[in-house]
């Protein structure tokens, strides 16, 4: 009895280690005895990575390739996979040249290939290299980003304002876009995941102070400027009607009816210049930035005057004599009577005394010769 015990039991012993045996083969089996991985633990597995070309415009081809991991492990005879594709990586169409013309036309970049987990660290997966392949194996997409500070001015402080952001982002949340001073400021910028700033440059940070308000000479109040303007009319005569003239202005511009017009209705703006305001009073607006004038000139004077008069003292000139030509006689013409004087500038009047008179003598000599001639009769 107490050896067919002793029999079950060293069977059990021999059961129980055959279990443990077979469960712990397999990892022991796949990690080649000494717990370290081997191409066998990431069979099946695919990575993308670029694969180089001989183009210096498409250095590695149209688009990321997908590949077996173990083609990227480096193990083998360690030059039978992409990890053997060594070489720096272009990051422009002149780059490419460049390394094309130094190791001729087959071109000497390397590979990107990215990490993978116990297979490989990557190959060329640096700032160019990932920038590439994330833009699926093209050259890097170009990233801008700038800051400009505006200029402080009487009522506002300098203004951060941001500048040209392409293919990137801000990533600085404590000074923003249009932030005003008083303060100082530092703003970054990362390009995308598929671009570059120029330098091959994945990341830029702007810096700096920004000041407050103005406090120069030209933010100091002025004293407003007086602004001041007049006109004045000349009166009608007989000759002309009433004239507009413009007397004087000081700080302000005219505008309306023009200077010197003569009759009719008038409307006259005298407008204050930048700064400058009128003293308030008849036809000066609200603001007091502008002076009004409105009336109506009176037209040529036509009572009271004579024709050819003038607003001064007439002059006469002394009348010229003119001589009278005396027309010479004809024959037919009869000489008149000595006594009988030229009647042909005389009135009437005057030329009938003198016919009177000569009458008066006629009858007074035949009165006289009949007394003396009587007694002989």
């Amino acid at each position: 009895m107490l050896r067919k015990l002793a029999t079950i039991g060293v069977v059990g012993i021999v059961l129980t280690l055959s279990v443990v045996f077979a469960a712990i083969a397999p990892s022991y089996a796949e990690k080649g005895g000494n717990g370290n991985n081997n191409n066998n633990n990431n069979k099946g597995q695919k990575v993308e990575i670029c694969h180089r070309d001989s183009d210096v415009k498409q250095p590695y081809g149209s688009k990321r390739i997908e590949v077996d991991t173990s083609a990227v492990g480096g193990r083998g005879n360690g030059n039978s996979d992409h990890s053997s594709h060594e070489g720096p990586v272009p990051s422009s169409e002149s780059e490419a040249q460049a390394i094309k013309n130094q190791h001729g036309q087959t071109g000497k970049w390397g590979d990107i290939i990215p990490p993978v987990d116990g297979v490989t660290n990557g190959m060329n997966w640096d700032t160019v290299g990932k920038a590439i392949w994330h833009n699926n194996c093209q050259y890097p997409k170009v990233a801008t980003a700038d800051v400009e500070v505006l200029p402080a001015t009487c009522s506002t402080a300098e203004q951060l304002k941001y500048k040209g952001v392409k293919n990137a982002t801000e990533t600085q949340s404590s000074t923003k876009d249009g932030v005003f001073g008083p303060r100082s400021y530092s703003v970054s910028f990362v390009a995308n995941e598929d671009s570059l700033f120029s330098g091959e440059k994945s990341s830029l940070t702007f810096s700096g102070q920004l000041k407050g308000v103005s406090d120069g000479r030209e933010c100091i109040p002025q004293a407003p400027l007086v602004a001041s303007a007049s006109i004045k009319t000349i009166a009608a005569t007989c000759e002309s009607a009433e004239q507009l003239k413009y007397d004087g202005i000081d700080n302000a511009s005219w505008s309306g009816t023009p200077d010197g017009t003569f009759g009719g209705a008038y409307h006259v703006v005298a407008t204050a210049a930048n700064g400058a305001f009128f003293i308030a009073g008849d036809g000066v607006n609200g603001d007091r930035t502008a002076k009004s004038f409105d009336g109506t000139l009176n037209p040529i004077l036509t009572e009271g005057c004579v024709l050819g008069d003038t607003d001064e003292e007439p002059t006469t000139p002394p009348a010229e004599e003119t001589p009278v030509e005396t027309p010479a006689e004809t024959p037919t013409q009869q000489k008149a009577p000595a006594v009988l004087p030229d009647t042909s500038s005389a009135t009437p009047l005057a030329f009938t005394a003198i016919i009177a008179a000569t009458t008066g003598v006629i009858l007074s000599a035949g009165y006289a010769l009949r007394r003396t001639l009587a007694p002989k009769f």
